[in-house]
């Protein structure tokens, strides 16, 4: 009983966070910020063209990116390598591997 309400407890401090990509234009400069599995897409059409096409300004922070896989893997030790990520997951419960906010 005790081991169940203590994982409970270290659960609900990893589920706690937000995550957010903001883009910034200064002039001539476009600055981009994301963390989580949000992405930012730019809208660009080339010249002559007629239509959009999306260009990926970030790489959302999940299971799909492999460079966010690798690091969550060299991050804990090998003996955690079967439940860090589960279903796509990390700990089986949350999409996004990276967050900020409400840490206690």
């Amino acid at each position: 009983m005790l081991f169940r309400s203590l994982s409970r407890k270290t659960l609900s401090i990893a589920e706690a966070g937000a995550v957010g990509c903001v883009a910034h234009i200064d002039g001539e400069h476009l600055h981009v910020a994301s963390t989580g599995d949000c992405q930012a897409v730019l809208g660009v059409r080339g010249q002559g063209e007629t239509t959009w096409v999306g260009m990926p300004l970030s790489e959302p922070h999940n299971s799909e990116n492999l460079s966010e896989v690798n690091r969550l893997m060299s991050e804990h030790p090998p003996e955690e390598r079967d439940t860090i990520i589960q279903n796509d997951r990390l700990l089986g419960q949350l999409m996004p591997f990276r967050a900020f906010g409400d840490v206690r």
